[in-house]
């Protein structure tokens, strides 16, 4: 049984991941000068999956800790512009 939340940020672009339980993620995106934050309930077998390469830091995910999610969340915050989808 894994311990959640868990953080992981994705190799090569700007993707932050907070994993709340084995069926929820907050993502965070940069593009540009903008952010956007979504949550994301797994209902559907492919988003499982997604949670679970997470999990396994497979496809590119590299486990962060707390303090490096909240530190880079933090600076978007400050100097980026929030996008609503």
């Amino acid at each position: 049984m894994s311990n959640f939340p868990q953080f992981r940020i994705l190799q090569g672009a700007d993707v932050l991941y907070a994993i709340h339980s084995p069926t929820l993620f907050s993502e965070w995106k940069r593009m540009g000068k903008y952010y956007s934050c979504n949550d994301v309930e797994a209902k559907q077998y492919p988003e499982m999956l997604r949670i679970q390469d997470m999990l396994q830091c497979a496809e590119g995910f590299e486990s962060i800790s707390k303090v490096e999610f909240e530190e880079k969340s933090n600076r978007w915050k400050q100097e980026l512009l929030k996008v609503e989808f």
